[in-house]
């Protein structure tokens, strides 16, 4: 997915809007990969070798991940931080088969949790490392091998009609969906929840859409329901960026 604009990524956060849809359409997978859809997505910011500092640095073995398919990886800060999100900054650097490099964040998954996802477009091997602030994940990496696959790859503009569109390995799109700007928000008094949004998505793929408008976070409902049926906010506080890792989950 090719969407333009938004802040800068930093810190470690969830990067460029283009990367969050690609982490929103890997974790969101209630939604997306259940039906196949395409969403459209806006965020309302104002959107074993030793390292030389002696922390054991992990390296991973080779494994195949399918062309447009979802490459991910897990890794463990070893610091001690009051808001991991705002005070790590962590980058992975993919290597193409050709030597051409590519940078995505890393997001913080809650603890010390953090993960890399990443889309693979070209067929090959590819090496990977990543670069942090923090001992514990700096220095990791890894290789996989990207294969074959009947994946067509995220919507982009179309070659040589850029008013059109078409998927990644160039099948024509057309362009046929819907607008729901809190298809991720809970709200129990008017029956928004996990279950109606499946239901909306749902019939909305047997009617032949293919993509929803949709953004991560609403300005009127920005929480969903939690396992212990509470809400969970998206943030605690967005001046101090504290965000709850447990919405996004």
């Amino acid at each position: 997915m090719y969407v333009a604009g938004d802040r800068p990524a930093n810190k470690g956060r969830l990067g460029s809007l283009a990367e969050r849809i690609k982490v929103l359409r890997a974790a969101k997978g209630r939604l997306v990969k259940r039906i196949g859809l395409a969403l459209l997505c806006f965020l309302p910011w104002g959107c074993v070798a030793l390292s030389p500092n002696g922390h054991d640095v992990l390296t991973y073995g080779v494994h195949d991940v399918p062309r447009y398919g979802i490459f991910e990886q897990s890794f463990t800060h070893s610091g001690s931080y009051g808001n991991p999100y705002t005070d790590v900054t962590a980058t992975a650097i993919f290597i193409e088969p050709d030597g051409r490099s590519r940078s995505i964040p890393l997001f913080w998954d809650g603890g010390t949790k953090w993960k890399v996802r990443f889309s693979p477009d070209v067929l090959g091997d590819w090496t990977w490392s990543v670069s942090s602030s923090d001992s514990g994940l700096n220095g990791a990496s890894g290789s996989f091998s990207c294969v074959p696959s009947s994946n067509r790859g995220g919507i982009m503009p179309m070659a040589g009609y850029p008013y059109h569109f078409q998927y990644q390995d160039g099948t024509p799109y057309w362009l046929f969906g819907d607008t729901q700007w809190e298809a991720f928000a809970d709200d129990p008094g008017r029956n928004l929840n996990h279950n109606s949004m499946i239901h909306y998505f749902d019939v909305r793929a047997a009617q032949g859409f293919n993509y929803v408008h949709s953004q991560l976070f609403g300005q009127v409902r920005a929480s969903n329901g939690g396992s212990d049926g509470k809400l969970n906010p998206a943030f605690y506080d967005y001046k101090a960026e504290t965000i709850n890792p447990a919405y996004f989950q």
